[in-house]
């Protein structure tokens, strides 16, 4: 995978209160660079501050249920359930994933193991001897358990069935080695899937219970349990790299490494769709919390880094704050430890030796005409003799998404993100028609069957809603997540979204006045470039708004754009001497910026330019030009 034709693959998947991603653990690793250099001249001071996009808020499943489903949220009982009586031999009937074709199944389990912390339940048709399985299930009691427990805190105990145990389910499940499902936990007239108790899922005849691989995966999905506790509405892209962390503090390292240090300009922040791609971000998320833990507080802080409340960056630079630093400052300089491996100082990891080996030779004379992916990093080696002036110039701006206004300059954008919930409302009278349309351009990139956005209409002051039906908006729902008729996929059916035209039938509203709303909903894992508006009106009563002005609605995670973020770079020179120096090239307004290069082949043997995107609310990659001028 990723071009590494000699690694084999074993999967493992991360199925989240609605999306999949997979982590990919590589059963081969190249052997680690040798370091252990000193630096010196720290460099200048970070780029100028990013002013993020308005966060989404979190998403609210029971406040969506009682809202969105006509049955709303069932009576609730007082009390905690009481504690079943489980038993070794017993047993019962899971909901699973076939991760190869995308649909639920039933699993009967036995139940082989019952211990203090965990039951094992394994597919009837197992052909696995018990005493393999009691070996393997004290060894993640006794190695796995306490140490995520430690550093990560509590999976939710005891569970919606009142057991305070954990369960994990072996059974056949195509395509994957291991996954979590964060629909367990929440009750089925939430997601009619959910098998109601603290769970994750294990294919046994992907894992051979009790290796190192098999042992890897749980210390991962259990992490993954224990963030659905602590803080579930965390982006997906740092629950993916804490439960690789997870791993190597249970003394499993992640293999995911090696594919990010062969192709590392990957944008740290953001998960590609397919999950066959995403090696190298499970690499990266899992190498860029090693390094910051072990640079600022330590392993044990990680619960407490857990525990702030804070989400995405903005929680990152919350637990960043004491330390004097920030997520720019800290992600730079972790693109320069990627370089240098094991280091004492905050250019490396304490004890991580491994660094980037897609480096591109950067010849005197050569103008090198490319792109950098947003939180992701290009290298560049200059090691002829001489001295040389290294000039960059990089783009101006960046696109949100890759779409264009269909008219004027401005849209309505529902933003993006993880386990959040944005909506656009506005109230509309209609009390003077007998029939009215809603009518608007829309264009949408969401994942197919996980995210969804939605139209839907109040006629009591938002006390309750109706999700409204247009040409475009899709009935079906295969995994439990859909609250109505909805846009999921990408519009105009093609492999790249396409603006349409969309209308939706508001005649059993006419006659009073009603509140129009626009909802995106996106689950735990993996969000793509959202949900646009433009164009809106109701033509019976007058109203257009092509998003040039305010028009009174009210945004709640929306964003009204011209599609346009400024663009931020991040660029640094190494000089491999008999000391490491890093340098900061510092770049103008117009990310315009040079540097004088003297003495190589004299007082230092060779460089490498360190190029970084800084605009991590943008998914586009950034156009620059570095040119290597000799003098």
């Amino acid at each position: 995978m990723n071009g590494q034709g000699r690694r084999l693959p074993l999967l493992a998947a991360v199925l989240g209160g609605a999306g999949l991603v997979l982590i990919v653990l590589f059963l081969a690793m190249l052997a680690p660079r040798p370091a252990g250099r000193t630096a010196t001249a720290p460099p200048g001071p970070a780029p100028p501050a990013y002013r993020p996009l308005p966060t989404p808020p979190n998403r609210d499943l029971y406040d969506l249920t009682r809202r969105l489903r006509s049955d709303g949220l069932p009576p609730v009982g007082g009390g905690s359930p009481t504690p079943p009586t489980r038993q070794v031999g017993d047993r019962e009937v899971f909901w699973a994933m076939n991760l190869d074709t995308y649909t639920p199944f039933t699993v009967t389990a036995v139940l082989r193991y019952a211990g203090p912390h965990t039951l094992f339940y394994f597919d009837e048709a197992s052909p696995v001897d018990q005493a393999v399985i009691e070996q393997a299930a004290r060894e993640f009691e006794t190695r796995v358990y306490p140490v995520i427990r430690r550093h990560f805190g509590s999976e939710p105990s005891p569970g919606l069935d009142g057991d305070p145990r954990l369960t994990i389910l072996h059974a056949r499940i195509p395509g994957v080695a291991g996954y979590f499902s964060a629909a367990d936990g929440y009750p089925r007239f939430i997601n009619r899937y959910s098998n109601e108790r603290t769970m994750f899922y294990v294919n046994f005849e992907a894992l051979r219970p009790g290796t190192q691989a098999y042992l890897s995966v749980l210390a991962h999905e259990f992490t993954h349990a224990v963030q659905f506790n602590e803080h579930r509405a965390e982006e997906g892209w740092i629950q993916e790299g804490l439960a690789e962390l997870g791993s190597f503090l249970a003394g499993f390292p992640p293999r995911s490494a090696e594919a990010f240090l062969t192709d590392p300009d990957v944008q740290l922040n953001r998960w590609p769709e397919q999950p066959s791609a995403a090696g190298r971000n499970y690499g990266a998320a899992y190498l860029f919390f090693r390094y910051l833990f072990s640079h600022y507080g330590g392993f044990e802080r990680i619960v407490d880094y857990m525990r702030q409340g804070g989400r995405g960056i903005g929680g990152i630079n919350a637990y960043l704050q004491p330390f004097g630093t920030d997520f720019d400052r800290v992600f730079l300089d972790w693109t320069v430890a990627n370089l240098l491996g094991r280091r004492g100082d905050r250019y490396g990891y304490p004890d991580y030796g491994a660094g980037v080996r897609a480096v591109t030779l950067l010849n005197p004379g050569d103008t090198y005409r490319g792109r950098v992916n947003q939180l992701g990093a290009r290298y560049f080696e200059i090691s002829s003799p001489g001295n040389y002036r290294l000039v960059f110039s990089g783009a101006l701006e960046t696109p949100i998404i890759p779409t264009r206004a269909p008219s004027g300059s401005h849209f309505w954008w529902a933003n993006r993100g993880d386990n959040t919930d944005s909506t656009l409302t506005r109230e509309f009278d209609l009390s003077g028609v007998d029939r009215a349309t809603l009518r608007f351009r829309a264009w949408w990139a969401l994942e197919s069957g996980w995210d969804y956005a939605y139209v839907e209409a109040s006629a009591d002051g938002g006390r309750s809603w109706q999700v409204l039906s247009g040409r475009f908006s899709r009935a079906d729902d295969p995994f439990g997540h859909r609250f109505g008729p909805g846009y999921t996929g990408r519009s105009g059916g093609g492999p790249a979204p396409e603006w349409v035209e969309e209308a939706v039938d508001l005649t059993p509203f006419a006659g009073r006045k009603v509140l129009i709303r626009f909802e995106q909903v996106n689950d735990d894992a993996v969000n793509l470039d959202g949900f646009a508006l433009d164009d809106i009106s109701i033509p019976e009563v007058g109203f257009f708004d092509d998003a040039e002005t305010d028009q009174g609605w009210e945004a709640r995670g929306f964003v009204r754009t011209d599609n346009r973020l400024p663009q931020r770079f991040g660029v640094r020179l190494v000089k491999f001497g008999r000391e490491v120096a890093v340098e900061s090239v510092p770049l103008d307004a117009a990310n315009q910026g040079e540097y004088l290069i003297e003495g190589l082949g004299r007082d230092f043997d060779r460089a490498v330019v360190v190029v970084a995107g800084l605009s991590p609310d943008a998914a586009q990659p950034a156009a620059f030009q570095l040119t290597l001028e000799p003098r």
